[in-house]
């Protein structure tokens, strides 16, 4: 009800998270190093998550960070998001994105309303899968010219539709309609923050809409 409110509850979560959660159901010694670790995501979300950068910066080997990071998704804090590819070892070898739970820990506006959309888009994919025995899941696709859209919703391993995020309608798709092509998707989605935006683009069938009319059609 007040950001006074929300600041306490964030600290009180963190250090419920680190101090007592992750202590009392591992055995890792280094703590402070793993609340820092934790510390550091929130500035990391939407982009590609470099373990070969943060063991620099945490001054530990790649494979213990990539098992800190499995510790802070088994203990939801963060959750990953792997890249796309029809090849699934070749897309489990790929750096991912990661995301927090509570996206309001996020500090940066676009990347915290990404965030906000990867967590409905999740919990459509979990939905589906407890609900109807669906095969779902939420990726992302990336070139290796870096062209990337943020999200793709795969449909028993298929790309069933595409979504980008965005705080404002963008003059062009092109990567939307790049990867949709490629992939053969014809449902393609450009969701803002801003209420005005609210059309298809004809020329490219993308369909552009605020994020409180798209989220109506995900659980």
């Amino acid at each position: 009800g007040s950001s006074r409110t929300h600041r306490r509850w964030l600290q009180e979560r963190f250090e419920r998270v680190f101090r007592e959660d992750i202590r009392d159901t591992t055995s890792i010694r280094s703590l402070s190093q793993i609340e820092l670790l934790g510390a550091m995501m929130p500035k990391r979300v939407g982009s590609l998550l470099s373990l070969n950068a943060l063991s620099e910066d945490l001054e530990i080997s790649p494979h213990t960070v990539r098992t800190w990071m499995d510790l802070l998704c088994r203990n939801y804090y963060t959750y990953r998001v792997a890249p796309y590819h029809r090849r699934i070892e070749r897309a489990l070898k790929k750096a991912a994105k990661y995301y927090l739970w509570d996206w309001s820990e996020v500090k940066e506006e676009g990347a915290r309303f990404e965030n906000l959309i990867a967590s409905h888009l999740l919990k459509f994919c979990h939905f589906l899968r407890d609900a109807e025995g669906v095969n779902t899941d939420l990726r992302f696709v990336r070139d290796r010219e870096k062209r990337e859209v943020d999200f793709v919703v795969l449909w028993d391993e298929a790309p069933w539709f595409l979504v980008e995020c965005k705080l404002t309608a963008p003059r062009s798709h092109r990567h939307l309609v790049r990867f949709a092509e490629r992939l053969s998707v014809k449902q393609r989605y450009c969701v803002t923050l801003s209420e005005k935006d609210d059309y298809e683009d004809r020329r490219t069938g993308v369909r552009v809409l605020p994020a409180s009319r798209f989220l109506t059609a995900v659980v």
